[in-house]
């Protein structure tokens, strides 16, 4: 890198932003790069990438140009990262300046984990609320076969009001032994209806 050009790595959340300064132009261009941060804190997208496109002109090494756009995508958790990383290493190597491309390269492997391990984490995450749905499905599917066959059993019926009566006094008015006493009047039925709806 010119030693002309300094870049301290400031943390700001997420990413990490280069706060470039370039010595030729100190004052303007220090509080310009400031801003940009201010930008990456905020979560600002669009004014720190323009800004950042104003401010690169300043910035006379392209590789490092492309690699502080690269970082900027990084921040905001821009998967264009990965391209631009790859541009960045790409101007290393071609500048013979081989330690700076393997650190970009290391970023590049270093970024690709981060987003596996976030991406596997919102897929677990993702699974168990599909498994509680499935969940949910699944005992509504055996409630509306409860209610199906409650229909059957109550249609043969000559007498609804006084079977249904009988029927819940004898289960204390307790749903799940109300079901019951159902599938129990007529276990083959209940089976027999249970297979049709389900397959």
């Amino acid at each position: 890198m010119d030693a002309t050009y300094r870049a301290p790595i400031k943390k700001i959340e997420k990413g990490l932003v280069m706060v470039a300064q370039n010595s030729h132009q100190k004052n303007n261009s220090s509080i310009a790069w400031f801003r940009l941060a201010e930008f990456v804190e905020r979560k600002e997208k669009e004014r720190a990438l323009a800004m950042l496109k104003l401010l690169v002109h300043s910035v006379p090494d392209r590789a490092v140009a492309t690699q502080l756009h690269a970082d900027l995508l990084r921040a905001f958790d821009d998967e264009r990262a990965f391209d631009a990383y790859s541009e960045a290493a790409t101007f290393y190597t071609n500048a013979a300046r081989k330690d700076q491309a393997y650190v970009i390269h290391e970023q590049i492997v270093l970024y690709a984990l981060s987003l596996f391990k976030y991406d596997f984490a919102k897929a677990h995450i993702l699974k168990t609320h599909l498994h509680t749905e499935y969940e949910q499905a699944h005992l509504c599917m055996r409630s509306i076969l409860d209610l199906l066959c409650f229909f059957e059993q109550t249609a043969e019926r000559d007498n609804f009001v006084t079977w249904a009566c009988d029927t819940i006094a004898h289960t204390k008015i307790r749903n799940e032994n109300f079901l019951k006493k159902l599938r129990a009047l007529d276990e083959g039925r209940y089976v027999s209806l249970s297979a049709a709806l389900l397959d």
